[in-house]
């Protein structure tokens, strides 16, 4: 039971880190299926996470339990981002910050799991962490800085 809870996990995660790349450059309906996907798949991701965990709690050493946790929490906040994005102002800048946010925080969980399943050094799966932050900070800057100007170009009503 628990590998499927994992698989699914690693499913929605993929799923929710497409739909945020499409959704991510504005404008976007917030309404739309794509976002639906994405912040569906945001839930779903953290939804399996927990029931994962659950199915063989008893079994994890407290390190473990603290780890897991806190990649709840993690999971959980990258839910409240989702939703705050739904209904931030596209225009400012705030709607791709938390998009850009969540799509971070998946791109890291997803190198480093596979850094540590791979048995590779702490210092390169610490690395590969901070340079998906650095990268995906400057993209995020970089997306606001595009969508402030467009949003300005665009004939006011």
């Amino acid at each position: 039971m628990y590998i499927l809870l994992i698989v699914a996990h690693t499913v929605a995660g993929v799923l929710a880190f497409a739909a945020g790349c499409a959704v991510i450059r504005p404008p976007v309906d917030v309404r739309g299926v794509r976002f639906r996907v994405y912040f569906r798949s945001l839930v779903a991701l953290v939804v399996f996470l927990v029931a994962a965990i659950a199915s063989h709690w008893t079994d994890l050493a407290t390190p473990a339990r603290v780890i897991y946790t806190v990649l709840t929490g993690l999971g959980l906040y990258m839910v409240w981002r989702g939703r705050q994005a739904q209904t931030a102002a596209v225009q400012d800048g705030r709607y791709i910050e938390h998009i850009g946010f969540t799509l971070i925080a998946l791109f890291d969980g997803f190198v480093i799991v596979s850094a540590i399943d791979l048995h590779a050094p702490t210092w390169l799966v610490v690395s590969i962490a901070i340079a998906g932050v650095l990268i995906g900070r400057r993209e995020v800057a970089r997306l606001q800085r595009s969508s402030v100007g467009l949003a300005s170009a665009l004939p006011s009503s």
